[in-house]
Order: C-alpha cells, then sequence, then structure tokens
C-alpha cells in the first residue's frame, strides 16, 4: 500500500481534520499511517562490561513493524556526535537513576534525517562516553529512549557492568582521549581529528580489547593502505558483542573495493542484522564508512598543501 502522508492521530485517522482534507507530509518522526506511533519501537545492543574512561559502545536499532506507517526524517545516532537522540538510563541495584539527556528534538528537516518504511530496520552505533557519564564502578539496568518531537520509544533494558581499569590503562587511555588535533579529551575527535601514528603500546592487551574499534577505525582512515589493501584479520580484534555487525560490514567493504563478488556475505549480514542495509546500499553505490573518511578527513583527502608527514608512514 502507498503512504499517504498525513500524520496520524488516534485510530490511524488524520490528526485535527476530517479524512477528506487535503494530505500533507508527515513531520519529524511522524508515523504517516495507521496505526498510530509515535516513534519507532528500539532495541539495544550492548558489551556486558565498560571500562571506565574508554569508549562505551553501543548499537541502537530502529524498526518499523508496520505494514503501513512510513517514519520521515528521523535523527540519527553515531559515534561522532553527542548527544544525539537517544537518552540512556542506568539504574543501579539501589535504584539510583542517573540519566544522559537526548540533545533536543530537530524541528525542522535536515540532510541528516532518515527514513523508515513498513517493514525496515537501521542499525546505529553510538558512544555512551561522549556524554561524559558519572558512574560509580558496578552492575546497572540500562535503557535507552529514542526521543523525537512527536514522542518517544523506550528500549528493553539491558544489565552491564562498569569497572575500573588498571592504573597503566587509565593513564594511557587519558593520554589517547586528548592526544588529538583539537587537543581535547575526545573518543569522537580521536578519530575525526587526530594526523597523527597512534601508539598504543602502553595499554594492556584488555586495554587493546576495549579501544580496538577506535584504533582499527583511526589506521584504516590516516594509515598508507587504501581501502582495498586493508588487512581483514584485524577486524577480529573488536568482531563481538554490538561491534560484531559493524566488523562485518566493514569487512563487506573491504572485499568490495577489491572486486570481489559479495553477495553471499550480503546476505549473511542482512539475515542476522536487517538493520544494516543501509550500510550495505552505500557501499554498492561506491561509498561505504571507511572510504568516506579516507576521502573527508583522512589520507585521501584534498589538501591545500600537502602534509610534512603521513601518520604511520613518517612518525612527525
Amino acid at each position: 500500500m502507498n503512504v499517504d502522508g498525513t500524520n496520524a492521530g488516534p485510530g490511524g485517522k488524520p490528526a485535527g481534520s476530517p479524512a477528506s482534507a487535503e494530505q500533507k507530509p508527515a513531520g519529524p518522526g511522524t508515523p504517516s499511517a495507521e496505526p498510530d506511533l509515535a516513534a519507532p519501537p528500539i532495541t539495544l545492543e550492548v558489551f556486558p562490561e565498560y571500562m571506565i574512561g574508554f569508549p562505551m559502545l553501543v548499537a541502537i536499532t530502529c524498526e518499523n513493524p508496520t505494514a503501513k506507517s512510513t517514519f520521515y526524517n528521523l535523527p540519527e545516532a553515531n559515534i561522532f556526535t553527542a548527544p544525539g537522540p537517544i537518552e540512556f538510563i542506568f539504574t543501579s541495584p539501589d535504584g539510583k537513576r542517573i540519566v544522559l539527556p537526548a540533545a533536543s528534538p530537530r524541528h525542522k528537516e535536515t540532510a541528516r534525517g532518515f527514513t523508515l518504511r513498513p517493514g525496515e530496520a537501521r542499525r546505529m552505533l553510538f558512544d555512551i562516553s561522549g556524554l561524559e557519564p558519572s558512574l560509580e564502578p558496578g552492575p546497572y539496568r540500562l535503557e535507552a529512549i529514542y526521543r523525537l518531537k512527536s514522542g518517544s520509544s523506550t528500549s528493553p533494558p539491558a544489565q552491564v557492568r562498569i569497572t575500573t581499569p588498571a592504573p597503566e590503562d587509565a593513564r594511557a587511555a587519558a593520554t589517547l582521549k586528548r592526544e588529538n588535533d583539537t587537543g581535547e579529551p575526545s573518543w569522537s575527535q580521536f578519530i575525526e581529528a587526530n594526523w597523527r601514528t597512534v601508539d598504543a603500546a602502553k595499554l594492556s592487551a584488555k586495554g587493546r580489547e576495549a579501544l580496538a574499534y577506535h584504533l582499527f577505525l583511526h589506521r584504516a582512515i590516516y594509515g598508507p593502505a587504501r581501502v582495498r589493501d586493508l588487512e581483514l584479520g584485524r577486524l577480529e580484534a573488536f568482531a563481538r558483542g554490538p561491534l560484531a555487525g559493524e566488523a562485518a560490514v566493514l569487512r563487506l567493504e573491504i572485499l568490495a573495493a577489491r572486486g570481489a563478488q559479495t553477495a553471499a556475505e550480503e546476505a549473511a549480514i542482512l539475515k542476522q542484522w536487517p538493520g544494516l542495509r543501509w550500510r550495505i546500499d552505500e557501499i554498492k553505490a561506491g561509498g561505504g564508512l571507511l572510504a568516506s573518511l579516507r576521502r573527508t578527513l583522512g589520507a585521501e583527502q584534498e589538501f591545500d598543501k600537502k602534509p610534512d608527514f603521513y601518520p604511520y608512514t613518517t612518525k612527525p
């Protein structure tokens, strides 16, 4: 059935106007037809443990389970922008709640909004550490709330444990977090603005595992190897938990850049993570996260002046 584009009220009828009224496009996050949903349902994938001072990566999947509704201009969550559209609530065993607010719901359409048609899903990564949570070590119940102008949806709760890293890992992580081109401690800036060779040798094996995704992304973006030449084995360092799907789609991007046949890889990804179809579509269109970031931030960007050195080739 074609989407009618109206703002749905209770019972699926256009709110505030008769059924014969002129149809208007839905606003941000507003379903276009019955049933009446304020926001698409979301699920939350987490690691069982997060270390204080390290990234806190989670995966959020928005789903449109309806047969008729379309959600337009939904705000995106990503690891580079905090706060985002997701509010996080940590609840300790004694009932104490720590709320990390979402950004204010957007009031107009932007280029970053995405559409969820009937049956579609979208899986996105977010780094809770960008919200600078003040969490004590211990177990927590974690919930995510997708905040839209028209309403919200809450994920089923997940159980996580916050731990204190070893002193040497805490010091090494703090150093790496602030060693970027802005000088501000930020894991997003570690990736987005960090024209240097990263040295993680002072991290323990556990510390390197907690930072493995960021270390891979940094080298892939700023290093000399083109996407097709990246080592697939490096993905294994973080291919677990909420990052398992990310590792799979990055592997697909590397294989596609090599000109390999990827139909089987695509089918396997969609079977386990239907919400990654948008990432597959980007890759098939000649894009992909790694290629995009290399062109906009990293080694393949157009420089006004050629750098004196390139990360992972000549140290500054």
